[in-house]
């Protein structure tokens, strides 16, 4: 149950006497001790029941709350026992705020999925979305700089082997190739004040060099579905394990 959860309250009462109660009596629902609805009763047979279903109570606040449901509230009811008219329940309530994060599985190839944005209100990282086909250099996914920088030769080979598990059990693999360009993983990092309609400008020939240069390196190997990235230096594309180890060793990659 969750803060933004309307919630629903079911409740049953039984005459456990044999003697039938003949006057009015009162049912009362509290939540954190304050009173929230109240039934009145004519009468209750003994050995008989008295239901309510679905009574919606709205919704609480992230947190601990009591429920508490009085037979008789008032007292009107002489009872052979009184110790039995009432029932507590604590109830927990979770925050609905949740945060969602993008993430590049396995590290160092992989999708930055677009549009992933915290329900919880403030400030949030967001990817500019102005392209479907073609994501753009000044995203704004928070820590991207980071992400290139910190892409070591261990982390490489740690990607390479997970993919390359795939590819040994499916015959080719689907990836996300990254060039460096003057060498650099990622030039003039996404937040960096060239990243203007001119910096991209000046910069796609630049990329498509880089990536017609690679293309050629790769021409006597399996690869399929090849899609580049005209404003970063990216491809996609489908490589069998022949052409991922050569990705592997490209100085350029």
């Amino acid at each position: 149950m969750t803060a933004s959860d309307t919630l629903y309250i079911d409740w049953a009462i039984k005459n456990t006497g044999t003697v039938s109660v003949n006057n009015s009596y009162v049912i009362s629902l509290s939540v954190d001790g304050q009173v929230k609805k109240t039934w009145t009763t004519p009468s209750l047979s003994g050995g008989s029941l008295k239901t309510i279903k679905d009574y919606s109570i709205g919704s609480l606040p992230a947190g601990s709350h009591n429920l508490n449901l009085v037979v008789d509230s008032t007292g009107v009811i002489t009872e052979e026992n009184e110790a039995d008219n009432t029932y507590s329940k604590t109830i927990t309530i979770a925050n609905a705020c949740f945060q969602i994060k993008s993430s590049v599985s396995p590290q160092g190839t992989g999708t930055i999925t677009k549009n992933l944005s915290p329900n919880c209100g403030g400030s949030s990282s967001s990817v500019n979305t102005s392209s479907d086909d073609d994501p753009q250099p000044n995203q704004s996914v928070e820590g991207q700089d980071k992400f290139f920088e910190s892409l070591s030769g261990v982390n490489k080979a740690k990607a390479f082997s997970s993919l390359k598990a795939l590819a040994k059990k499916d015959g080719v693999v689907s990836v996300i190739v990254g060039l460096k360009i003057g060498g650099q993983r990622y030039p003039d990092g996404p937040h960096s004040n060239s990243q203007g309609a001119a910096g991209i400008a000046a910069r796609m020939p630049i990329i498509a060099q880089a990536q017609t240069s690679f293309l050629a390196r790769l021409s006597s190997y399996n690869v399929s579905s090849v899609k580049r990235f005209k404003t970063i230096p990216f491809l996609a594309m489908r490589v069998d394990l022949a052409a991922l180890e050569y990705l592997l060793k490209d100085p350029d990659v």
